[in-house]
C-alpha cells in the first residue's frame, strides 16, 4: 500500500470541515475524490501533501508518518493545486528548470524527463514562450510538467481538468493513464464525472467533510438500489441521501 489515510479531522475555527476521513491508495492506482462544492476535497488533498496539518488522524506514506518524515516523503509527491499559480514571466522551459532545481533533480535526469514529457503533453511549440501567453490548457500542462519532473511516486491533482479545451483534456487524461501504468499512483479531485469514470480504479465520494462511500464503481453501485447505474447516477443517489 502506498498511502494510508486514517481518521483525518480538521477544523476552521469552531467549524469542523473534515470528519474522520479514511482511505487507502495502492501503487499504480488512479484514485478519484468526488463531491459537491464544500465537500472538503481540497482540504483533504492539502493535508495529504503536508500543506495543512490535521487536528487528528494520520497520513502514512509507505508506512511512514508524513508528519514525522515530511521532507523525505514530499520528495516522492507531485502536487498541482486547484489554482496553479505559475511564474508567468518565465518561459515554460525556465519554469520546469526551476522546479527541477527545487527538487534537486540531476541534470541528466532532468534532460531525459524534459525530452520525454514535452511532446507527450503537446508543449513543443510553446515551451520557449512566456507562460503569460499560454491558454488555460497550456498552463495546466506546464504545471503538470513541473509536478512530474522529479518523477514522483504519488501525483496529487486538485481539479486538473476544469475549464480545459477538449484537446488538452484528452492529452492530460491519456498521460495520467500512462503514468499510472508505470506503477505510480494518482489522486485527483474532480467534479467531471465522465473523467472519473474513465480514469479511476477507485473513487471516494465526500459530502460536507465526510466520507460517504469509497470503492470501485461496482462496489459503489452496491450502496444504491440498482446494479446498472452509471457514476453520475451513483453520485447523485449517494450524495442526495447522505447525512
Amino acid at each position: 500500500m502506498l498511502l494510508e489515510v486514517n481518521g483525518l479531522q480538521k477544523k476552521w475555527g469552531e467549524k469542523r470541515v473534515i470528519h474522520d476521513v479514511s482511505f487507502e491508495v495502492h501503487a499504480g492506482e488512479v484514485f478519484g475524490i468526488l463531491g459537491p462544492n464544500g465537500a472538503g476535497k481540497t482540504t483533504t488533498l492539502k493535508i495529504i501533501t503536508g500543506l495543512l496539518r490535521p487536528d487528528e488522524g494520520k497520513c502514512l506514506f509507505e508506512g511512514n508518518d508524513m508528519a514525522v518524515k515530511s521532507l523525505e516523503v514530499k520528495r516522492n509527491i507531485g502536487y498541482i493545486s486547484d489554482a496553479s499559480n505559475l511564474y508567468e514571466n518565465l518561459t515554460g522551459r525556465e519554469y520546469v528548470q526551476f522546479m527541477a532545481r527545487l527538487w534537486d533533480v540531476r541534470q541528466t535526469d532532468y534532460l531525459a524527463g524534459f525530452e520525454e514529457l514535452v511532446p507527450l503533453l503537446g508543449l513543443e511549440e510553446k515551451i520557449d514562450q512566456f507562460i503569460r501567453t499560454y491558454s488555460k490548457g497550456m498552463k495546466q500542462k506546464a504545471a503538470l510538467l513541473g509536478a512530474l519532473i522529479h518523477r514522483p511516486q504519488l501525483l496529487i491533482l486538485d481539479e486538473p481538468l476544469t475549464g480545459l479545451d477538449p484537446e488538452s483534456n484528452r492529452q492530460i487524461k491519456d498521460y495520467l493513464k500512462q503514468y499510472a501504468k508505470l506503477g505510480n499512483s494518482i489522486i485527483f479531485s474532480t467534479h467531471i464525472l465522465e473523467a472519473a469514470e474513465k480514469l479511476c480504479n477507485r473513487i471516494l465520494i465526500m459530502k460536507e467533510g465526510r466520507s460517504i462511500a469509497v470503492g470501485t464503481i461496482e462496489e459503489l453501485r452496491r450502496h444504491t438500489v440498482s446494479d446498472d447505474l452509471d457514476l453520475e447516477d451513483i453520485f447523485l443517489a449517494l450524495t442526495q441521501r447522505a447525512l
